[in-house]
């Protein structure tokens, strides 16, 4: 470390104008002391050096003392011969010159090099605030507004400001001048606002009678080019965001329970009712396999029920669950479910995944036994009852006939499929009396209708005492 500071010590040592006067001094003495041959490389070797620490000025003032030096010491020696003299400061100017036009180049390439490091920092930075800010528009722009300047050739002379969607974002010094120059950003072919560049002092004429160099003019369609693809993907990155918060707030206000899987049947999304019934959250069961999360059996027989997920991603059509499924909870609570599943696909026709659906219907499951229970109940009390029994409908249709009903009458139902069957059986020569009575049943609460002859199949006369009671309507609404 110390060596290094002691080398850039001398470097800068070197480069002053007493280090130049200290070697002009020491050249002079080597002139006055030595043979003539060899202070003449010595006298080259200072040429180049002023010229390249001293540039033009180093140049002609390191000539003029060069072939000074010559001349010196021609006369100290009284060896003049104007021929090789000449030619000694012929070679000295062409060195002079040679070296001062390729120092020149040199510089203006390192300037040009500068120019160039600087744009690309400033390209460099604006991409790092597009990563930084991606979030927010507002402090990526002012961000963005504040790295343009030092991409210019006099950045302290430069100000900036970007107007995007009618709001503005510019640097402290801001203000509009005669030098200025600009360009739109253009989105999805919607001019949307500009970037502008300005000069707050004239400066020498560059490119096309401007004050900016052709570079600059570049730079700033770089620039453009890279603010209006940031802002593109931003937006387009918030119109995503958007969906997405629309779309989570959609599957987490459907009643029923949802789960999205992949097409390798892992689970990608669990709504909020899908967590309750399988006690599963929505971190928990991602990437797991369906079948660990949505874990079903037959409520009958307790055996496990094929995932409905597996019949989509190898059928790739919609499924339903069969009756009598049963979910089992990871905490072991079980409910009774209704579900379908349905293959997701791309525009092409490609399985991307499945959703599935399902709710708890352990209630209507329940009510569903119970009645079913009951019926076979009431079924049982009719069909075995002592008494002679039939149900029908008000649109004339024999529901049930009980054994009793057969056994007197010698009927069977499919014998008296309706109503109008039965009085024609039943009571020869007085059907529309009786249809009429039957009818009017329908708007009587229970109770005695009547006492009526009828003859049985076997043309057997009996007396019966006809009663009725309301059942209500079925799902039809008879």
């Amino acid at each position: 470390m110390r060596k290094l500071e002691k080398y850039k010590r001398i470097k800068e040592l070197l480069k002053t104008k007493t280090a130049a006067f200290i070697m002009a001094a020491f050249l002079v003495f080597i002139a006055l002391t030595v043979r003539q041959e060899v202070i003449e490389p010595l006298i080259i070797l200072f040429v180049i050096y002023c010229s390249i620490n001293f540039a033009k000025k180093g140049a002609v003032y390191s000539t003029i003392f060069a072939i000074s030096v010559l001349a010196i010491q021609d006369l100290y020696n009284l060896d003049i011969d104007i021929s090789e003299y000449l030619i000694e400061v012929f070679v000295i100017i062409i060195a002079a010159y040679y070296i001062l036009k390729s120092t020149t180049r040199v510089k203006k390439l390192n300037s040009e090099l500068k120019e160039r490091i600087k744009e690309l920092t400033g390209l460099y930075k604006i991409s790092e605030a597009g990563e930084e800010f991606k979030n927010s528009i507002d402090r990526l722009l002012n961000q963005v507004v504040k790295e343009i300047p030092p991409s210019y050739q006099f950045p302290e002379d430069c100000e900036a400001r970007i107007i995007y969607q009618d709001k503005k974002y510019q640097t402290a010094n801001f203000v509009e001048t005669e030098w200025i120059q600009q360009q739109d950003l253009i989105i999805n072919k919607d001019k949307l606002g500009k970037i502008e560049v300005v000069y707050l002092n004239e400066h020498p004429e560059q490119y096309q009678e401007t004050v900016f160099l052709k570079e600059e003019f570049e730079l700033l369609n770089s620039i453009t080019s890279k603010v209006t693809n940031i802002l593109k993907n931003l937006e387009q990155e918030k119109e995503i965001e958007e969906q997405r918060r629309f779309l989570s707030i959609t599957l987490n206000s459907i009643g029923d329970g949802l789960i999205v899987t992949d097409k390798e049947g892992c689970v990608k999304r669990l709504n909020g009712v899908a967590e309750d019934l399988t006690g599963w959250n929505n971190e928990q069961a991602k990437n797991k396999d369906i079948r660990e999360i949505f874990n079903i059996v037959n409520s009958k027989t307790g055996a496990e029920v094929k995932n409905p997920v597996e019949k989509v991603l190898k059928n790739g059509t919609t499924v339903g669950l069969a009756n009598h499924t049963k979910l089992i909870s990871r905490d072991g609570s079980e409910y009774h479910i209704a579900d379908s599943a349905a293959p997701i696909k791309t525009d092409e026709g490609q399985l991307y995944g499945t959703v599935m659906v399902f709710r708890d219907v352990s209630t209507n499951y329940e009510m569903r036994e119970k009645i079913k229970q009951r019926e076979k109940m009431f079924s049982t009390a009719i069909s075995e009852s002592p008494f002679p029994v039939m149900v029908h409908a008000d649109d004339g249709e024999v529901i049930t006939l009980n054994n009793t009903w057969e056994r007197i009458t010698g009927y069977k139902k499919e014998e008296i499929p309706d109503i109008e069957s039965w009085v024609k059986k039943a009571y020869k020569g007085r059907e529309a009396e009786l249809k009429e009575i039957i009818n009017e049943s329908f708007s009587r609460q229970k109770g005695k209708v009547g006492d009526f002859e009828i003859q049985t199949k076997s043309g057997e006369k009996r007396i019966w005492e006809f009663s009725t009671a309301p059942l209500g309507t079925d799902e039809n609404g008879r």
